[in-house]
Formats: structure tokens, C-alpha cells, sequence
């Protein structure tokens, strides 16, 4: 078993169970608002949840997760951190949780490898491909557990922006913000998407490089994440 190390908290990571990234690195480094309530979905090692709480102390953070490898992961990982009274996990498959709680905020790195090979092992290939969490079930889903005012955040291949801006569309969600993030300068890698059940007045759209063309992280990918690193990254 490994450690990641944070800041204010440590990530066991083992097995199958998808090791911690850039993509939930910045994911839960760009979460923003005022939640009382927060929802990850797919928690995995519970790392988007952890850092909801790092973010949003007065927050009450509820994470599901169906795999039962990640599910223990995710128990230990919370029980160790030092804001485990704010955490609730759920050993459930999302689809199915019933839950009268509406949330501020939800949160997912979603399975979005769509039609790439499929791993032989079935906790990596669910973890990493669309078998259980396509795009419709999904937001559906989430869009019921919304509040009125809530936001929906999630990360997906940068190719696949213009589908989930469609299934958004068919759904009466709405896009407010659009975080392009590039691998390198002139890479478009990942889409952060922001949706809320509200009508948008103007669309944000911002960019972030994680790393230059000499393979070191940028500023600005150090700036937004020195509060969850422990040590300097940069190089």
C-alpha cells in the first residue's frame, strides 16, 4: 500500500483502485462556493471528498462508492483525516442511492474512457470506462440531488465536452463555467465543467497548463494546488 500525502491529509492508495492525479488534483483545487452540503460521486480512495473538506470546513461531505477495494479505502482514508466528523460514506451504486438530501455541490471524476480497450481487471475497467456511469444516467441522477442553486462539477476527456454540453442541453442543465486544462501548451487535455439547474446570464470560460513545454509544472498549476501539496513541486 502507498501514502499520497497532502497537506492536512494522506491517501492510502493499493490494488486497482485509481491512484490520485492531476485530474482530481485540480478538480478539487478549483471547487468554489459556500456548500453546507457536498456529494462525490465515485469517491474511490475518497481523495475529491478529502479535499471538499479541506476547502469547506462548516460543509457536511457525503461520498458514495460501489467497489468494495475503493469503499475500504476510502473508510480508512476518512477515518484517519483530521476533518472525519464532516465525512459520510456510502457503500451503494449511486444510480440506486436514495438519499432526501439535496446538495450545494456535487462532485464526480467520472468512468470516461468510452470506447478505448478494456482492462481484464474488472475494479480498474469499471473505475475507468463507461459500463456503469454514461453521461445521461449520470447527469440525471445528479441533477435530482441538486439544489436549487447547487452546482454539478465534473472532469472529462477534452474531445467529449461538446457531448456532455448536448446531454446537458436535453436535460435543462445549464453550463457555467468551462475550465479547459492543457497537458502542455497547446494540448487540450481535460474539460472542468460546471452545471446548475438555473439559466446562465454569461458563461465562464478559463485555461489552465500543467505543464511547459520543458515537462515542469507551471505557476499558475502551482498556485492552485499549494495548499494541498506538502512539499514544492515545483522544479
Amino acid at each position: 500500500m502507498s501514502v499520497f500525502k497532502f497537506r492536512q491529509f494522506d491517501v492510502a492508495q493499493s490494488g486497482s483502485v485509481h491512484k490520485v492525479g492531476t485530474d482530481s488534483m485540480i478538480l478539487g483545487a478549483l471547487l468554489n462556493g459556500n456548500p453546507n452540503t457536498v456529494l462525490d460521486i465515485g469517491t474511490g480512495t475518497g481523495v475529491l471528498a478529502l479535499m471538499a473538506a479541506q476547502q469547506f470546513p462548516k460543509a457536511i461531505i457525503s461520498a458514495v462508492e460501489v467497489e468494495q477495494e475503493a469503499f475500504q479505502l476510502a473508510s480508512l482514508n476518512f477515518s484517519n483525516a483530521p476533518f472525519s466528523e464532516q465525512l459520510n460514506l456510502f457503500h451503494v451504486n449511486f444510480l440506486q442511492w436514495n438519499t432526501t438530501t439535496r446538495f450545494d455541490l456535487i462532485v464526480c471524476n467520472p468512468p470516461y474512457f468510452k470506447s478505448s480497450m478494456l482492462s481484464p481487471d474488472e475494479v480498474r475497467a469499471n473505475a475507468r470506462h463507461e459500463m456503469n456511469l454514461g453521461f445521461t444516467s449520470l447527469l440525471v441522477k445528479a441533477k435530482k440531488l441538486l439544489s436549487e442553486t447547487g452546482a454539478f462539477w465534473c472532469i472529462i476527456p477534452f474531445d467529449r465536452l461538446q457531448e456532455l454540453r448536448e446531454t446537458a442541453d436535453d436535460h435543462e442543465l445549464f453550463v457555467k463555467s468551462i475550465f479547459t486544462i492543457f497537458g502542455k501548451p497547446n494540448h487540450p487535455k481535460r474539460s472542468i465543467v460546471v452545471l446548475q439547474i438555473q439559466q446562465v446570464d454569461a458563461l465562464i470560460e478559463e485555461k489552465l497548463t500543467v505543464r511547459n513545454e520543458k515537462g515542469q509544472y507551471t505557476d499558475e498549476y502551482i498556485q492552485l494546488t499549494k495548499d494541498f501539496h506538502n512539499k514544492s513541486i515545483a522544479e
